[in-house]
């Protein structure tokens, strides 16, 4: 997290230190604000700022808009709207457009330090934006979208800190030679949450975290249409039991993980990882997560997945067709359940010039598991 906020600091210092032909600066403290910047041409910078002015003042219904229409040879457009310090029931919208030949973009909203009922949209076109939503610090039922229409976009969501029932989606449209990257970071004792990432071409990556005493967590990743050279990884481990937000115990409740890649049959070589829970040989034993479903489903050759789930009553189904790998994390060759209770069931669908490869591992008492491999006829 503290890399994650010091590379946002750094960005836009470096940010300020260029010229803009259009600047828009407001900053409003107190009930129903609203505040709109609407800019167009090259170098466009625009920031809203909407807080409390004491510690015991509480901003109610603030709505801040910010829309950007860069022209001519525009390098980069500057967006940030910060909603902080207990506001309540905030609306912040971002727009970047482009007419002409421009550069990247960049947007970030900030709502956070005990904000609550907070939505956050940035959508974006063209290539090479930057887009960032930090919602964390007691902040709950956060809403966070990113829309990224061009190629080699980075989007990124912080909703953590003792946070709940916060909702993180981003969104990569495009479709060919993209090397788009979206991260989602729901942790540190946060509950409830949902993150969902869709990516549309090749060579793109995404990432889920939810952890750090976090519970009842929803995570899912899908890359295709005809992806090839894709990375999803989800992780979701030290949970707690989601009894009661801040409780220590180290138990999981409930977590669920996602990933489908290339559900057609065109793309190849896409990775998906999935760890639930963490496996520890040291003598303080592992750190286990109860309850949690896994689902991998990849489509075409040469995909492989990684997969560990440490706990019990877990569940995971893997579903590969074409030439695939079912292994562990790391160093491991194994997928591996450790614990009691779990299922894990597994279908390879390959062919008698590629073979698929499953290696399982479960180890506790009252598993089930089952892989199923099979040879299409000619």
């Amino acid at each position: 997290m503290k890399q994650f906020l010091l590379a946002g600091v750094a960005l836009l210092a470096a940010l300020t230190t260029q010229a803009q032909t259009n600047t828009s600066v407001v900053s409003q403290t107190g009930n129903m604000q609203s505040a709109t910047a609407v800019q167009a041409g090259s170098y466009n910078d625009s920031q809203i700022r909407q807080a409390t002015g004491t510690s015991t003042t509480v901003n109610v219904g603030n709505v801040a808009s910010t829309s950007q229409t860069g022209s001519g040879t525009s390098l980069t457009n500057l967006a940030i709207i910060d909603q902080i310090n207990g506001a309540f029931n905030n609306n912040a919208k971002v727009k970047q457009t482009f007419s002409g030949t421009s550069g990247p973009n960049i947007g970030v909203v900030v709502q956070s330090e005990n904000a609550s009922l907070n939505m956050a949209s940035i959508t974006q076109e063209k290539s090479g934006n930057t887009g960032t939503v930090v919602q964390t610090d007691r902040s709950n039922n956060n809403e966070a979208t990113i829309m990224q229409l061009g190629m080699t976009g980075t989007a990124q969501v912080l909703q953590g800190t003792q946070s709940g029932y916060n909702q993180a989606t981003l969104t990569q449209a495009a479709t060919s030679n993209s090397g788009s990257f979206g991260t989602i970071v729901q942790s540190t004792e946060s509950y409830y949450n949902r993150a969902i990432i869709e990516q549309a071409g090749t060579t793109d990556a995404a990432l889920i975290s939810q952890s750090g005493q976090s519970a009842n967590n929803d995570a899912l990743i899908k890359q295709g249409v005809g992806g090839t050279s894709n990375l999803a990884a989800i992780t979701q481990t030290n949970a707690y039991d989601g009894a009661s937000a801040g409780a220590s115990t180290a138990l999981g409740a409930a977590n669920s993980a996602t990933i489908t890649q290339n559900q057609t049959t065109v793309g190849t070589a896409n990775f998906a990882n999935i760890q639930q829970g963490t496996f520890d040989m040291s003598p303080a034993g592992p750190v286990v997560s109860i309850g949690n479903k896994a689902s991998v489903a990849q489509e075409n050759d040469m995909n492989s997945t990684d997969l560990l789930q440490v706990g019990t009553g877990n569940t995971a189904g893997i579903i590969q067709n074409g030439h695939s790998t079912l292994k562990g994390l790391g160093m491991n060759t194994t997928a591996g359940q450790f614990g009691n209770t779990n299922t894990l069931t597994v279908m390879q669908t390959g062919s008698m010039a590629n073979p698929n490869i499953g290696s399982v591992t479960q180890i506790g008492t009252g598993n089930v598991g089952a892989i199923m491999q099979v040879v299409p006829t000619p």
